[in-house]
């Protein structure tokens, strides 16, 4: 309205502080002549508690972006879901840049957990009340992070289930910190359960068997189960003395290897670990039958002198791990 006026102002009392005043003024016209009418408001105390609010607003958002926690509020009712900036963040959204409806959120959710945080959402709409879960979610560059959610329902008088709050909080770097000290503790007991098998006073050959039983029962290391192990005969050639899910025509076919030849060769020749993701040139042992696979061919060593090989299967196309060939040396030199 162009006859109305508002503005803030400040002004200094005689003891020197300041306060605020909110000044709204009207103009009207009555019997040809100009009328104002001012109405003044002291608004010290609200304008200070909008300044405490906007500082606590910072503060938590802060907080939230140290902590990579966010919060959201989900209406029942009219389905809108409200999303705190460090939320979008999490998901790797622009905060409030688009409207995120929960079926938006559930795409973002890794296929392979969606269908158990779609039911857990249903169960605390339905009366269980909380939510509380671990998930993964799939960003749009296609990389997966690890997330905690939790959330509360609230009921209207009614008991039908009205509002949702909850806090999402991006947990990676924890729970990969906490599975590297699982892996850690997981390797180290194989070590020791391969040292005390090594010690056992029964025949090589079955030695090598129980070890290599040990090594293809390991349920985090993608490897398949089945494998040999191969021992030096002193004279260049590797001798079979162990294996696990082996054809008749592997076994045929490998159970005396040469240094240098095949995978298992060159391991026992350059003293050094051969990878394969696939059966290249380097595989010129062939057989029939013989279907697509990689290979990690581990050497056996005392010093620079080569004992044997073992001889693991992976898939075709299995990505070359360098901390799995850490392990897998270290399972060579604990059987040596």
């Amino acid at each position: 309205d162009k006859d109305k006026i508002q503005f803030t102002t400040s002004h200094r009392r005689k003891d020197g502080s300041l306060y605020d005043v909110e000044v709204h003024l009207q103009a009207s016209l009555i019997d040809s002549s100009m009328l104002f009418v001012a109405m003044i408001l002291d608004v010290t105390e609200r304008r200070r508690a909008e300044a405490t609010l906007s500082e606590s607003r910072q503060g938590l958002a802060e907080a939230q972006r140290i902590a990579r926690l966010g919060n959201w509020d989900w209406d029942l009712v009219t389905d809108k879901v409200k999303w705190s900036d460090e939320a979008y963040r999490i998901f790797a959204l622009e905060p409030q840049g688009v409207e995120v409806s929960y079926k938006d959120f559930l795409k973002i959710v890794h296929p392979e957990d969606r269908p158990c945080v779609d039911d857990a959402v249903r169960q605390a709409r339905g009366g269980g009340r909380l939510f509380s879960m671990d998930y993964r979610i799939m960003l749009p560059d296609s990389s997966v992070r690890i997330v905690h959610g939790s959330a509360e329902v609230l009921f209207d008088a009614a008991g039908a289930s009205a509002r949702m709050l909850g806090t999402v909080q991006d947990i990676t770097e924890r729970k990969l910190a906490e599975e590297d000290l699982k892996r850690a503790h997981q390797q180290q007991s194989i070590l020791n359960d391969l040292l005390s098998i090594a010690l056992t006073d029964i025949p090589l050959a079955d030695v090598m068997g129980r070890a290599l039983e040990r090594i293809l029962a390991i349920d985090w290391l993608p490897i398949n189960r089945r494998g040999a192990v191969f021992l030096a005969d002193g004279k260049g050639t590797l001798e079979m003395k162990s294996h696990r899910g082996f054809s008749r025509e592997i076994i045929s076919a490998c159970s005396s290897v040469p240094f240098g030849k095949c995978v298992c060769g060159e391991a026992a020749s350059k003293g050094a670990l051969q990878f394969t993701s696939h059966v290249d040139e380097s595989h010129v042992t062939r057989y029939g039958g013989m279907r697509p696979h990689g290979h990690y061919c581990v050497p056996i060593r005392s010093g620079e002198k080569v004992l044997g090989v073992i001889n693991l299967y992976v898939d075709e196309g299995h990505a070359r791990d360098y901390g799995q060939e850490a392990f897998l040396e270290a399972v060579a030199n604990t059987m040596a």
